[in-house]
């Protein structure tokens, strides 16, 4: 198998193990908090890895490290047992394969000049991390607000990325107005890290480069080019 396959691997695979760890033993963390951080780290696991070998994307590389880093960081909370000292084993892995240099005959060096903007991308990532993020606030369990926040920025984010106007309205306009209860409903300092996140993810939504990359922005209208052999404009 080719280096980018090997790691891409790694990062997936260690992405589930930890996912697993965390649900097997989850203390301290109540099971539907544990649950909503696993499902954020496979989700992320999945994009990185379909960043790396579909797209060869410069911020896959980001992703996967932050994948491969934020296991070992729950093992420090969760404590290291025997699934989660598999899965170090597998971040540090997944680590050392995309700091490499490897990679950079494969990894673009610079975004693609006809893909989504940096924002975009941003967008649909940080919608995503709207489920762990209200897991790792609300780690006594979530509430039906935070359930409801955390579903719909998954939602969300997978139909805006599928370039459906309907998941960039849902995230300009429901995504805030779901936050709000959820906020209020997590305890401080956590209240704090969801409201930013939610702020960040609808700021980014109404931008104009999140809408021009689904094709939201109609060009303003421009005069016509003069063409050669035109004898005038028309």
């Amino acid at each position: 198998m080719t280096p980018p396959i090997v790691i891409s691997a790694l990062v997936a695979v260690s992405g589930l193990g930890w996912s697993v760890a965390l649900l097997i033993d989850p203390a301290p963390f109540a099971l539907s908090a544990a649950a909503a951080i696993a499902v954020g780290l496979d989700a992320y696991s999945v994009i990185a890895v379909a960043g790396v070998l579909l797209v060869h994307a410069p911020w896959s590389r980001w992703l996967g490290l932050g994948v491969a880093a934020a296991g070992p960081a729950l093992g420090v909370a969760t404590g290291f047992g025997p699934a989660a000292m598999l899965g170090l084993v597998l971040s540090a892995g997944a680590i050392v394969g995309m700091t490499g240099p490897w990679l950079n005959v494969w990894i673009r060096q610079r975004p693609s000049a006809t893909g989504p903007a940096p924002q975009a991308v941003a967008l649909a990532l940080l919608a995503i991390g709207l489920a762990p993020t209200v897991g790792l606030a609300n780690a006594d369990g979530l509430g039906p607000f935070h359930v409801v926040l955390a579903a719909a920025g998954l939602l969300l984010s997978w139909s805006y990325a599928r370039r459906h106007i309907g998941g960039l309205w849902g995230l300009r306009l429901v995504i805030p107005g779901l936050a709000i209860p959820a906020t209020l409903a997590t305890p401080l300092p956590g209240a704090l890290l969801v409201g930013a996140i939610a702020v960040v993810v609808t700021v980014l939504a109404w931008g104009r480069r999140s809408a021009a990359a689904i094709g939201a922005v109609t060009p303003l209208p421009a005069p016509r080019r003069k063409r050669q052999g035109d004898g005038g404009t028309s």
